[in-house]
């Protein structure tokens, strides 16, 4: 059964084999789940492929760090905020974070940003709204 973000994975093992296999499961709402070396997993949706580079000992630094017994939504959290031009997501400074490559440190992405430039250079700084 496919996990969903209304049944969230939660946190209920130490034993760094079970985080890894609560990691894939959790990463499954997010698209198709492939391991494609040590530490490298492959997350492919129908818009993007992001590279996850964290090995499973990096893993259970995160968990035991940041994650307060929800892996989903941490994870949610986690690709919701990527830019779309991160299509990495690396192990760095105790936790995962967006980038646009896989080498560290790593980079954030500026897509977000360029965006709304050319936005303001098509229509003029005062023409931008947002609405909900």
């Amino acid at each position: 059964m496919q996990n969903s973000r209304e049944d969230p994975v939660t946190v209920v093992a130490d034993d760094p084999d079970e985080l890894w296999q609560d990691l894939l499961e959790t990463l499954r709402p997010e698209g198709a789940v492939r391991e494609v070396g040590p530490g490298r997993l492959e997350v492919a949706s129908d818009e993007t492929t992001v590279t996850v580079l964290v090995t499973p000992d990096q893993w259970v630094e995160v968990v035991a760090a940041y994650v307060d017994d929800d892996l989903g939504m941490y994870v949610a959290e986690l690709f919701g905020s990527r830019d779309d031009d991160e299509g990495f997501v690396v192990f760095w400074d105790g936790r995962l974070t967006g980038s646009t490559r896989e080498e560290l440190p790593p980079v954030r992405g500026r897509a977000s940003e360029r965006t709304v430039a050319r936005l303001r250079a098509e229509h003029g700084d005062g023409q931008l709204h947002w609405r909900a």
